[in-house]
């Protein structure tokens, strides 16, 4: 996302196509759409970055994986302690902000409608997404 990559620190970066999850058989792990994490923090083979390292992951929901994405996913990374992840999901245009994991669970949940100028928090203050231009999904 080049709106964010244009405000985040020299020293975070952002990547997609890559994990993040635990480095053991019973961790979980997921692919988010987009993350962002120091440079340099990434494990070589780029494919499963420990959670500690992660800033920030970004979930766009589809028809075929939304559930997951909007039900299952803030669990796993409030588990991992991720500090913040974001639900885009074009079939309603809706925005799911997710912060402060403790115990497991986001204590932080803040619903918007794309068009919203989203705020980052902690550890992400003063980044902000502009959503005005975020598509929905045509119907079907």
């Amino acid at each position: 996302m080049l709106q964010m990559e244009s405000q985040l620190p020299e020293d975070l970066v952002t990547s997609h196509n890559t994990s993040v999850g635990l480095d053991n058989d019973d961790g979980p792990s997921t692919v988010p759409d987009l993350l962002v994490f120091p440079e340099g923090a990434a494990r070589n083979p780029l494919w499963l970055n420990p959670p500690d390292t992660v800033e920030f992951v970004l979930e766009v929901a589809s028809n075929s994986n939304a559930l997951s994405d909007i039900k299952v996913k803030p669990n796993i990374y409030a588990e991992l302690g991720i500090p913040i992840y974001l639900i885009v999901d074009p079939r309603n245009g809706s925005l799911t902000l997710h912060s402060d994991p403790r115990d497991g669970e986001f204590k932080g949940v803040h619903k918007m409608e794309f068009g919203a100028l989203v705020k980052l928090p902690h550890p992400l203050d003063g980044i902000e997404i502009d959503t005005s231009s975020f598509p929905l999904y045509p119907d079907d």
